[in-house]
C-alpha cells in the first residue's frame, strides 16, 4: 500500500471529535492530538479555565456536567452548532472518589462515583446518538480496575465494568447504523488521577515493560478507533495498558517480595 493511502487510512483530518472530561488528564491529551491531527475539536468539562484550557490547544470548549441532564443537552447543542455536527464521540469523563471498604463505606462518595462514570456516559451518549451518521465513532474510555481488583476501590471498578458493559450493548443497538462503539483501557498515564508517587511507582511494577505513559502516549489508540482503519471493529475493549493485565513481572515479584520480607521482618 502507497504512503498515501496509508496516511488516508489512518488519518482524522477534517473529523469533527467532541470530548468529555477534555480539559485535564488524558482527555487533554487527545483533544491536543487530534487538534494536531486536523480535526474539529470540542471539549467538555467543569474547569472555570476551560476556555483558556482549550484555546491554548485550539479548542472549543463548552461547560457540562456529566450528570446533569440539562447541562449536557446545553453543551452538546451548543457544541453540535460550533462544529456542524459530529463524527467521533469521546467518552472520557471520570473520577474516582475514595469511599473506603464497605464496612466504613461512604455511600456518597460510591454514589458519586457511579453517577460521574456511568450515567455521564448514558446522558452524553443519549444526547448524542440521533446526530451520529455512518462511519461515526464511539469510545469510551475505560481501565485495566474494570478487570482487576483491589481493596477500597470497588465503586470505580464496578463503574469501569459497566461501562465495558455499556460499550457492547450499545455497538449492538448502533451497528444497524453504521455506528462503530469501543472502549481503550489506558493503563498508567500521567493525570490528576494517577494517585501518589508510591502507588504509581508500585503499578509501574506492575506493567511488564515499567511504562508510565504520557497522556499523548496513548493518543494513537484512540486516533486509530476514530479512523478508516478502524472500519471492521466494534465491540472492542482494547488494553493499551502496558501488559498490565498479562501477569507478573519481574520487577512485579520482587516489589512483592520485598514488601513481604520487610513485613515479616517488622514482626
Amino acid at each position: 500500500m502507497a504512503d498515501s493511502a496509508m496516511d488516508s487510512l489512518f488519518s482524522v483530518a477534517g473529523k469533527r471529535v467532541m470530548i468529555t472530561g477534555g480539559t485535564a488528564g488524558i482527555g487533554l491529551g487527545l483533544a491536543k492530538h487530534f487538534g494536531e491531527a486536523g480535526s474539529q475539536v470540542a471539549v467538555f468539562g467543569r474547569r472555570d479555565d476551560g476556555t483558556k484550557i482549550a484555546a491554548s490547544i485550539g479548542a472549543a470548549f463548552f461547560s457540562m456536567d456529566v450528570t446533569d441532564e440539562q447541562s449536557v443537552d446545553i453543551a452538546f447543542k451548543a457544541a453540535l452548532h460550533a462544529l456542524g455536527g459530529v463524527n467521533v464521540l469521546i467518552l472520557n469523563a471520570g473520577i474516582d472518589l475514595p469511599h473506603g471498604r464497605i464496612d466504613a463505606l461512604n455511600r456518597d462518595a460510591f454514589r458519586k462515583t457511579l453517577d460521574v462514570n456511568i450515567l455521564g456516559c448514558v446522558n452524553v451518549m443519549s444526547a448524542a446518538a440521533e446526530h451520529l451518521g455512518a462511519g461515526a465513532s464511539v469510545i469510551l474510555s475505560s481501565s485495566p480496575a474494570s478487570q482487576m481488583f483491589k481493596s477500597e476501590m470497588a465503586a470505580y471498578s464496578a463503574s469501569k465494568a459497566a461501562v465495558n458493559a455499556l460499550v457492547q450493548s450499545w455497538a449492538v443497538e448502533l451497528a444497524p447504523q453504521g455506528i462503530r462503539v469501543n472502549a481503550v483501557l489506558p493503563g498508567l498515564v500521567e493525570s490528576e488521577m494517577s494517585g501518589s508517587s508510591g502507588a504509581a511507582s508500585f503499578i509501574r511494577a506492575l506493567t511488564l515493560n515499567g511504562q508510565h505513559r504520557e497522556p499523548h502516549e496513548v493518543a494513537g489508540v484512540y486516533q486509530f478507533l476514530a479512523s478508516k482503519a478502524a472500519d471492521s471493529v466494534t465491540a472492542a475493549i482494547i488494553a493499551a495498558d502496558d501488559g498490565l493485565r498479562g501477569g507478573l513481572s519481574d520487577a512485579a515479584v520482587e516489589h512483592i517480595a520485598a514488601a513481604t520480607l520487610g513485613a515479616q521482618s517488622s514482626h
